[in-house]
């Protein structure tokens, strides 16, 4: 009797062990997908960008095959040189301003660079970036419009970089571009820092938030 009482109770071990392994194994994916949830903010914004093209038959040639998209790309801000960790990335068209919505988790983030394809992608443009921002956990931050002008030198590229508080309008092409989605709730306003350097060029005047300008 005392040897049968023994194995059911390693039998009734044994269960236990594995019902805690197998909610080990799901609680654990669960915590995962949870935990950065909570921990997560998001910051909505705009960027516009303008090109222009170099001078002469080969910045013709060039403008002629090459992208109209730019693909930006977001490291955190301790996150310095080439080797960088890219934490999020979009691409917009040239022209008129495009939204963008970013959910990460807490901390601070950077604006890197943007890049635009040449000749089918074959080469590419790079235009240095250094518009950083902060994600607050639980809230929704509106970060301005990001501005780019970008001078097309051969195959490098000369960038001009700005920021605005376009607020409203943007706010209202934010809502526009995701009609299904439920109106974003922003906690509050807090413009991207541009850090610029002794070389960088001077952006354009800012003509006004409702249309695009020229570059």
């Amino acid at each position: 009797m005392r040897e049968a009482g023994r194995r059911g109770v390693v039998k009734k071990s044994l269960v236990t062990l594995l019902a805690v392994a197998s909610c080990a194994s799901t609680c654990a994916v669960a915590l995962a997908q949870d935990a950065p949830a909570a921990n997560q903010g998001t910051v909505v914004g705009t960027v516009e960008v303008h090109y222009q093209a170099a001078k002469g038959l080969f910045g013709k040639m060039s403008d002629s095959t090459r992208s109209r998209k730019w693909l930006f790309r977001v490291a955190q801000s301790q996150d310095r040189g080439a080797g960088y960790r890219v934490q999020a990335k979009f691409e917009v068209r040239e022209g008129a301003p495009h939204p963008f919505t970013l959910t990460l988790p807490a901390g601070s983030y950077r604006f890197v660079d943007a890049e635009n394809r040449l000749s089918g992608g074959v080469e590419s443009q790079s235009a240095p970036l250094d518009a950083q921002f902060e994600v607050t956990p639980g809230e929704t931050v509106y970060v301005g419009r990001l501005l780019l002008y970008v001078r097309s030198v051969v195959v490098s590229a000369a960038a001009a970089v700005d920021v605005v508080d376009c607020h409203d309008v943007d706010l209202g092409s934010i809502h526009a571009s995701e009609p299904a989605s439920a109106p974003v709730t922003v906690a509050g306003t807090a413009l991207l820092r541009i850090n610029r350097g002794d070389g960088d060029e001077a952006p354009p005047p800012f003509a006004g938030c409702e249309s695009p300008r020229a570059p």
